[in-house]
């Protein structure tokens, strides 16, 4: 059976199904099936609103002809200034119709918590859902540089990283990875009905020295994740990843040593839109002495993800940047 042949409602989940399982391989943070019951829940809120919207059928117009209008503005600046026009505009009558719906999303949001307690949810922009896996405090490895009788210390920046990228589209969407130095960056669109996927890795793998006296990793990377849900019809989904992950392999086994990532997923129901946009800086000096003679890999992973069922300008966008890897090491 051709997916193009289902009706829309039967074509859009068998999207969904597929693009959960790419995003599941691509990072270890919401399970398939709990983002998969996540976005059923949304899905259910935005038929309860659409029913309320319809039966007004000249403002339903006017809203999904405004939205379509913003779907196509390709300037950033002048797509959030229309974003928050449109909100301005249209915030009592979506409130009103959202309330008819007997929808309280600050509820929506503390019953899926108490379901999914290791996941963050939030209310974005009063009337949508944003969530990301809640982040749990890292004990340290070390964060200060061993000392030593020695003088003889020598400095390796790492700066040598095997490129890869990723991308898949459903439908007629959008995705580009980019390259820049020790910069990786990913943006995933649906353009149309459909959905897209994009990811890029950067990754070294570096032979820690077998006879020092100290080995240590100073680094410091930046991630952003930034994404909007610009619902149409149906509802709308992003999610972006920005991660670094630092580990070391001893017999063909992975032990990760140190790791960030800043990610968030988005949600927007039908002619409504929500955005997010994080940014964070790491820095970590990691003393690697214990594991002379290993070998030390450092990856950089980016990922983005967009999901609509109607055409809209829904978009995921993020990046990893390595500022610094620098091995000290001392005999």
């Amino acid at each position: 059976m051709k997916i193009s042949h289902l009706n829309p409602a039967k074509y859009f989940f068998v999207l969904v199904a597929m693009l959960l399982s790419i995003v599941t391989k691509a990072q270890d943070g919401i399970s398939a099936k709990d983002s998969a019951e996540i976005i059923k829940a949304m899905n259910d809120v935005s038929a309860r609103i659409e029913a309320v919207l319809k039966a007004d059928k000249t403002l339903y117009a006017e809203m999904s002809d405004a939205i379509k209008k913003i779907s196509t503005i390709t300037d950033t600046i002048l797509f959030d200034e229309a974003l928050a026009k449109y909100r301005t505009k249209y915030f009592t009558a979506y409130g009103a119709a959202v309330k008819k719906a007997g929808i309280d999303m600050y509820k929506i949001a503390e019953g899926l918590k108490l379901k999914f307690p290791y996941i963050t949810f939030l209310v974005n922009n009063d009337f949508a859902l944003e969530y990301y896996k809640t982040n749990k405090t890292k004990s340290s490895i070390d964060n200060t540089l061993p000392t030593s009788q020695t003088t003889t210390t020598t400095t390796t920046s790492i700066s040598s990283f095997d490129k890869s990228k990723t991308e898949g589209c459903v439908a007629v969407s959008g995705s580009k990875v980019s390259f820049d130095g020790l910069k990786v960056h990913c943006w995933a669109g649906a353009a149309v009905a459909g959905g897209c996927m994009s990811e890029g890795v950067l990754t070294n793998h570096t032979n820690l020295p077998d006879d020092p006296r100290s080995i240590v990793l100073i680094i410091k990377y930046n991630c952003r994740a930034k994404g909007y849900a610009v619902s149409v019809g149906g509802f709308s989904s992003c999610n972006s990843l920005g991660a670094v992950r630092i580990s070391r392999i001893n017999s063909g086994t992975l032990d990760v040593l140190e790791g960030d990532a800043v990610n968030d997923y988005a949600l927007a129901p039908i002619l409504w839109y929500a955005r997010y946009d994080k940014q964070k800086d790491f820095s970590h000096t990691i003393d690697l002495s214990e594991y002379k003679g290993q070998r030390l890999e450092i990856i950089g992973d980016v990922m983005s993800f967009a999901l609509a069922a109607v055409v809209c300008a829904t978009r995921g966008d993020g990046y990893s940047k390595i500022t610094k890897a620098d091995l000290i090491i001392t005999k």
